[in-house]
């Protein structure tokens, strides 16, 4: 379009619009003025004067805002320049409409041509929808795709419900619950899993790979039998956990156990149990270095021990096995054939902490042993009660016997029985007992400590409540610290 009014061309520059603006602006006034000199009755300068000041009636027009005063006329012109500065050189704020090709340019512009933020970006609480399929570490994934992800157990789970197993109380599930264990033992380990439930079985399950024997707590997942002579589980590896669940006896355990170790054994763990009822519920008869920790053992009538220990081989104190923070039992009182909670007949060492032996056995720990060379027996912190024999007794034989550095302090040994004894030290054949120390008991026997050929025995700061002989010696007893001054 020619004239003062041509488009700007793509070459064209800002100062070349402002000049064709101005161009038209000096146009527009020369007009005015020509038309104003061409009107009736336009006398003079003093009278055109007049007449622009009459606001009222110009030129007999009544409606005087449909007419432009030069001024105005050049203001708007102005600003009609400064904005053809401003779009050209990209500068002030600018309207959609104001904007050739606005909505190519910017609105349907992507994310991924803009820069990227160099702060956090908020979105208002909106959410970010269509996210695609992540192919980085890094890239954003939607619900449905995170919901679907299925995370690899580091171990294999064989949950015994996935072999048959109902866990229902009334259903024999041993043929299912071996089923699970033949597919653990398959694979070299992993867990043997047992849901919520009471699963009933008559035993023989076979742990011979390390692996982990799981429940959802011992007040909600139970193994039950009524075999008398049955064994819940034989371990026959080392690194077995059984944790986590109850084991219980329901009818007249003849023999057998709730756990027996039969061969290995080392490093074997038994954490949060219940065991119940059996001839003997945990009978270690292989192993070292074996835990056993938050169990409750509960001995019946037909209890003998609550936790044996029994390794044929092993001597030295380099097993140093431990049971703490553990009950021990038993619920039927007195009887013959409850011969202690705790009964050692193996070297190895041996740690007991933090425990209650309590109720109808003779003796609360007994370590009978013959032949074996053996050190660190450690007994504190912990509560016996209700024994009829003594609440601690080490009692060795044998000229090849040696028992040499045990620790008894901190316990509370109290017998509710007449004649009993706290501690008990005795040798016989040739034996060595030496070395123990007997320091801050609270004894409530008949006899506080009861010595019979040992050696190298201090006894200090202990009570003897009710005692009627806080000390008993017999045989030849040497190197005796007799720091209680007890005669």
């Amino acid at each position: 379009m020619a004239g003062p009014y041509q488009r700007l061309s793509n070459g064209a520059s800002a100062d070349t619009g402002a000049q064709a603006i101005t161009t038209v602006v000096n146009a527009v006034e020369a007009g005015l003025e020509a038309v104003e000199a061409a009107l009736p009755g336009k006398a003079s300068t003093s009278a055109l004067t007049a007449h622009e000041a009459d606001t009222t009636n110009i030129h007999g027009i009544a409606d005087t805002s449909l007419l432009e005063t030069t001024a105005g006329a050049t203001s708007k012109a102005n600003a009609a320049q400064a904005a053809a500065v401003q779009r050209a050189n990209h500068t002030g704020t600018q309207l959609a409409s104001t904007i050739s090709n606005f909505d190519t340019q910017v609105r349907t512009s992507r994310l991924d041509q803009l820069a990227a933020p160099t702060t956090a970006v908020g979105m208002g609480s909106q959410r970010v929808t269509n996210v695609g399929t992540p192919t980085a570490s890094t890239d954003a994934v939607t619900k449905g795709y995170a919901d679907a992800l299925t995370l690899a157990p580091s171990v294999s789970i064989y949950n015994v419900t996935s072999y048959g197993a109902t866990g229902d109380g009334a259903t024999n599930d041993t043929s299912a619950i071996n089923s699970a264990v033949a597919a653990l033992v398959a694979a070299g380990g992993g867990v043997l899993y047992f849901p919520k439930g009471t699963y009933r079985t008559t035993g023989g399950h076979t742990l011979s790979v390390a692996c982990t024997v799981l429940g959802d707590g011992l007040a909600v997942t139970s193994l039950t039998t009524v075999t008398g002579t049955a064994t819940v589980f034989t371990i026959t590896s080392d690194s077995v956990t059984i944790r986590d669940l109850s084991i219980s006896h329901l009818g007249t355990s003849t023999s057998g156990a709730g756990i027996a170790v039969t061969s290995n054994g080392v490093q074997c763990r038994f954490m949060c149990l219940t065991v119940y009822g059996f001839h003997t519920n945990i009978d270690i008869q292989y192993g070292a270095e074996w835990l056993i920790h938050g169990c409750r053992l509960v001995g019946n009538a037909q209890m003998v021990y609550n936790v044996r220990v029994a390794h044929p081989l092993y001597s030295g104190d380099w097993g140093d096995s431990g049971i703490s923070d553990s009950t021990l039992v038993r619920d039927s009182a007195g009887g013959a054939g409850s011969t202690a909670h705790i009964y050692q007949t193996s070297g190895g060492g041996l740690r007991i902490t933090g425990c209650k032996l309590n109720g109808g056995v003779v003796d609360g720990l007994r370590v009978a042993m013959d032949g074996f060379v053996t050190g660190v027996l450690t007994v504190t912190g912990n509560s016996i009660e209700n024994f009829s024999g003594a609440g601690v007794k080490v009692d060795i034989t044998g000229s090849g016997t040696n028992f040499v550095n045990g620790t008894i302090t901190g316990n509370e040994v109290v017998a509710f029985v007449g004649g009993a004894i706290g501690v008990r030290l005795t040798s016989s054949g040739g034996a060595n007992l030496s070395n123990f120390t007997i320091v801050g008991n609270a004894f409530g026997a008949a006899t506080g400590v009861s010595l019979n050929n040992a050696l190298n025995v201090t006894i200090a700061g202990n009570s003897y409540a009710g005692a009627t002989n806080e000390l008993v010696e017999t045989g030849t007893n040497t190197g005796l610290r007799n720091i209680d001054g007890l005669v």
